[in-house]
């Protein structure tokens, strides 16, 4: 019963090792030009399908008017 208690410790400590390692080593890697472009491009999308949904709600029905 100790080994599997011994066994899981080490897989334990490895994990964690690893994930702190990966951690560590996204927090100092330099961004590159695509990470911002990436960004930009996000957020012109974005923006653009919110001025869809806003033009699509002001095209609705209405009983009064004729449809266009």
């Amino acid at each position: 019963m100790t080994l599997v208690w011994v066994v899981l410790a080490l897989v334990a400590i490895v994990a964690a090792a690893a994930v702190g390692y990966v951690g560590w080593r996204d927090r100092h890697r330099l961004p590159s030009v695509e990470d911002g472009a990436a960004g930009r491009i996000a957020a012109a999308e974005a923006e653009r399908q919110a001025a869809d949904r806003q033009g699509q709600q002001g095209t609705t029905w209405d009983p009064g008017k004729p449809a266009q």
